[in-house]
């Protein structure tokens, strides 16, 4: 348990220190969001998982929506997706993530968990396909969430869990990429998007 704090405590110091780049070098800094890649896991057909757009804005009171999307999955299934918000910049405006149905099936699935809590900071979403539903390849988004600007400043979006699964229940795991939502006009940059189709 002591090294997996060590390890998100190492991921969350390295995201802080990019954005601060990002926020000291302005308009013309070249930033990139974290990649968690864990070298007993393959991105390979997982695929990656990331949060669009990076990063996102909202100013004190104002609301923002981002999406969590699957870029070059091979044969999802299902997916369990947790990650981390920083509770005094952001609260969610729901306790449930909207589900948008690129990824899995939208008349053949059951959702395993669906929770979002302001106080823990904590997003749970966990879903999975039923027959007669084919499986998933390709690039489509999973669920938005909404969040009001609280606090200004930079506000991590931590994944610390993803799984995917097949139809046969092989386990996919796929590369993470942390996002955040800078908070305040101080933090309204014009940054490079990335752009999460054509």
């Amino acid at each position: 348990m002591r090294c997996l704090r060590y390890a998100k405590g190492r991921r969350r110091a390295a995201l802080m220190g990019a954005l601060l780049c990002l926020l000291v070098l302005g308009s013309g800094a070249q930033g990139a969001p974290v990649v968690k890649n864990d070298p007993a896991q393959s991105a390979g057909p997982a695929g990656t998982i990331r949060i669009l757009p990076f990063p996102a804005h909202a100013s004190p009171g104002g609301t923002v929506t981002v999406d969590v999307w699957l870029e070059g999955g091979t044969n999802y299934y299902g997916i369990d997706v947790r990650l981390y918000f920083d509770t005094a910049r952001l609260q969610a405006t729901a306790t449930q993530v909207t589900p948008i149905w690129e990824v899995f099936d939208e008349n053949n699935h059951f959702i395993i968990k669906n929770q979002v809590n302001n106080s823990t900071g904590e997003i749970w979403y966990a879903v999975t396909n039923t027959n007669p539903a084919e499986p998933f390849t390709g690039m489509g988004r999973i669920f938005s969430v909404t969040f009001v600007g609280a606090e200004p400043g930079a506000a991590v979006l931590d994944f610390y869990y993803v799984k995917g699964s097949t139809r046969d229940g092989d386990a996919l795991y796929p590369t993470q990429v942390d996002g955040a939502i800078l908070v305040g006009s101080a933090y309204r940059l014009h940054l490079p998007v990335v752009q999460a189709g054509p």
